[in-house]
């Protein structure tokens, strides 16, 4: 198991990828979609901002979720869902 801290929030990717988040939940940063944690896709990495979170998928998604104030989740990605962006990296490796 990996884990991660941002400010007052803390993410941790199991073996399987799935990814679970607990903590203040003031931006939704600790509010993973549920595809996440039910093992529909599988993560391979997460990071913690001070207010939003992220994670590599293993087919090279990006999915960032939280607060957006200076559009740290949503920087060239596509909107898909309020306070949850995904963007595909072009060359993304792991």
């Amino acid at each position: 198991m990996l884990s991660t801290a941002g400010m007052y929030h803390y993410l941790a990717l199991t073996q399987s990828g799935r990814v679970y988040a607990w903590g203040s939940n003031t931006n939704n940063q600790a509010t993973v979609p549920g595809y996440l944690q039910d093992g529909s896709v599988s993560a391979v990495a997460i990071a913690a901002g001070q207010w939003h979170s992220l994670a590599l998928l293993d087919n090279g998604t990006v999915v960032a979720w939280g607060s957006n104030s200076d559009g740290q989740v949503s920087l060239l990605c596509m909107h898909v869902k309020r306070h949850i962006h995904t963007c595909r990296c072009a060359h993304a490796s792991v």
